[in-house]
This record gives C-alpha cells, structure tokens and sequence, in this order.
C-alpha cells in the first residue's frame, strides 16, 4: 500500500509533520519484520526534474 505526503513547495527545509497508519490484519511485527519507505525530492526545474 503506497502512501504519500503532502507536497510543501518553495521550501529548502520542510517540515511534515505528518503521520501514517497501516492496517496489519492483525497480523504485529517482529524483529524480522521490514518496511520500506522511498523518499523522493520533486523538482519542476533545473536537471533533477
């Protein structure tokens, strides 16, 4: 299940502050247990685009 942020723009240091919430099934996590999280940068100019 994908979820995202709000896009705060005109900003070189943004604050979130948010949170999210998973729906394990009740299913809890262990040790072994992973979670992977992407973090993206959105640039509308210049070459990182």
């Amino acid at each position: 299940v994908k979820k995202k942020t709000k896009v705060i723009k005109n900003n070189l240091n943004p604050v979130w502050n948010e949170g999210f919430e998973w729906d394990l099934k009740g299913t809890p996590l262990d040790a072994s247990s992973e979670i992977h999280v992407v973090v993206k940068d959105h640039e509308t100019m210049g070459r990182n685009r």
